[in-house]
């Protein structure tokens, strides 16, 4: 059945089945212009791949080329075609060692440092001002030159510009050229501003995602908590969730509003009006969630499951890692990991309070564990504070 759009754009649709209780059609063609009147062949047997001399295919494809170019209206001398598929017959034949073999070697920020090649001799070094700017580039004019500089992406030799995926960077500004595609999330930030103004300990590596459900006018433990978390610079691949818990579940703060989470339908409900990651995962993305809240990786006073393996169980595409004590920060260096509380009982609550009732909640120095959980399993535990990029990938920290 031809569908019309336009008066000239026409589809060719056929049916693939009933879904629901209702005929499912799909398009198998289009076309621009003419009358699409020739029914649809179908296939009833297998097709036969195209076989023969190379050097016939080769004729086959320069004539079509020619066709083409006349039907143009292009002059033919002027075009210059080579289609010698012969070669491939020689190179069946050819097993030669591969010798233009060249290795990255970055430093701790994945800033490309020295390129070697097969053999280990440095072929080309580089050195950066801080917020990326070359400040040392060295090289064997005779051999590979990496496109890949700053921060391991590429750059673009017309502009000077890096292409980090959502937008480029220009290091000798130090700035972006767009606006930061989430800056509605993070209103306190520049929105061009290159890694919350301190290149030195954070990258930026592709616009990653952060939910920040604190209310930073809440008290001064509050605020350290939340510049924290707008400072911090995570991994494209992981939610980074920073809000208040227990081993029962979070209380976020949204849009000015307390909301206690304690089941998976909750979360859900909640990350799916302010996460576009979570919203639109698919299976197979390899999302992590790393919830930076107390407590969350804990079983209950009773035995019962942790929050954060709840969630594993229901959303089994996701990975899921959160601190099994009480997640620690501090104005001067930011997250300062899971750490046991000094003066708390084998549950982790507070043992110590003041005359007015509130809790000595002071730290002690013994470490806490992020516990990573994926289809309900916990799959790694990690003593001590690792930053989450990746937590599947710290398996040396277990």
């Amino acid at each position: 059945m031809p569908y019309y759009q336009s008066n000239t754009l026409k589809h060719k649709l056929a049916s693939s089945g009933r879904r629901g209780g209702s005929e499912v059609l799909e398009r198998v063609c289009s076309k621009l212009g003419g009358d699409l009147d020739k029914a649809i062949v179908p296939v009833d047997s297998s097709v036969v791949p195209i076989d023969g001399p190379y050097t016939t295919r080769s004729s086959d494809l320069s004539t079509m080329v020619l066709r083409n170019i006349d039907c143009a209206s292009l002059n033919a001398e002027y075009s210059v075609i080579d289609s010698h598929f012969s070669i491939l017959d020689y190179l069946k034949t050819v097993n030669n060692p591969e010798n233009n073999l060249y290795f990255y070697h970055s430093d701790h920020l994945g800033n490309s440092s020295f390129i070697t090649d097969a053999d280990g001799i440095a072929t080309q070094h580089l050195q950066y001002l801080p917020y990326g700017e070359l400040f040392v580039e060295q090289r064997d004019a005779a051999n590979y030159y990496t496109p890949y500089k700053f921060s391991a992406k590429e750059k673009d030799e017309e502009t000077g510009y890096s292409y980090f995926g959502a937008r480029y960077y220009m290091p000798e500004l130090s700035i972006w050229s767009t606006v930061d595609p989430m800056a509605d999330k993070y209103p306190d930030m520049n929105v061009y501003n290159y890694c919350g103004l301190n290149p030195i300990k954070y990258i930026d590596p592709d616009g990653n995602e952060k939910v920040i459900w604190i209310n930073k006018n809440n008290s001064a433990t509050d605020a350290i908590i939340y510049n924290s978390a707008n400072n911090a610079k995570d991994n494209e691949q992981a939610i980074h969730i920073y809000a208040h818990g227990s081993s029962a579940g979070i209380t976020a703060i949204v849009n000015g509003k307390e909301i206690k989470i304690r089941t998976a339908k909750q979360f859900d409900n909640v990350m799916k009006k302010i996460s576009e990651k979570w919203k639109n995962r698919k299976e197979g993305d390899n999302l992590t969630v790393v919830l930076h809240s107390c407590r969350t990786g804990r079983e209950t006073k009773d035995g019962d499951e942790s929050f954060v393996e709840k969630l594993s169980t229901e959303f089994k595409d996701v990975t899921f890692a959160a601190p099994d004590e009480r997640d620690y920060f501090s104005a001067k260096n930011g997250e300062l990991g899971p750490y046991k509380a000094k003066y708390a009982d084998e549950n982790a609550d507070y043992t110590k309070f003041d005359a007015n009732g509130n809790p000595n909640k002071e730290k002690s120095e013994k470490w806490g564990n992020w516990r990573v959980f994926k289809n309900g399993k916990e799959i790694l535990r990690i003593n001590g504070f690792i930053i989450l990029l990746n937590p599947t990938k710290n398996k040396d920290n277990e």
